[in-house]
């Protein structure tokens, strides 16, 4: 059963990936030497996170504010490989999860985003605040607003496909570089 949400997940994610290619084929593409630090992108932010889903495999603290990291790798116009690293102020765990993200639509102004990933994530911490699922698969979509140059104001929620449990965020992240 594990290996085909996985299967399923893997095949939604690469059916969104040809929508999105098709819906920006019209814009003409930049395309930057692999190790250019123009695709890279990394930032730290805060937000506040919440957890709803199955009872079971909710972790014990289900609302709290959380910091961290966040970056990304440009592979091509609108699929990136990116990645995150937060940690809970009051159950004092780390999330840490890596992955494709596709972007699937921009505004005109590039002000605003949406996007599409898959991301692989792992939680450490004290045994007692963990939840159930230590590591999983989660498929998520996230919002973006360019607030400023630096400043993203973010709006984040994954599902996770063996705890059946929605995670969501919402915060600010501030552009590094």
């Amino acid at each position: 059963m594990k290996l085909l949400r996985t299967c399923l997940a893997i095949t939604l994610f690469g059916l969104l990936c040809v929508f999105a290619c098709s819906a920006h084929a019209q814009e003409p593409p930049v395309f930057y030497h692999w190790s250019d630090p123009v695709r890279l992108s990394f930032g730290v932010g805060g937000g506040y996170v919440w957890h709803t889903g199955e009872e079971a495999n909710l972790p014990t603290t289900r609302k709290e504010f959380e910091v961290g990291g966040f970056g990304a790798y440009n592979i091509v116009p609108n699929l990136s490989f990116a990645g995150y690293a937060v940690r809970g102020f009051e159950n004092r765990t780390w999330r840490v999860g890596l992955g494709p993200r596709l972007g699937v639509w921009k505004s005109d102004d590039k002000n605003h985003a949406a996007s599409v990933s898959l991301r692989y994530a792992w939680h450490a911490g004290p045994e007692s605040e963990l939840p159930a699922f230590k590591h999983e698969w989660e498929a998520g979509g996230e919002y973006g607003f360019t607030f400023s140059p630096k400043v993203i104001l973010a709006a984040y929620s994954a599902f996770g496909l063996d705890s059946h449990t929605f995670r969501s965020s919402v915060g600010a992240r501030y552009k590094l570089f």
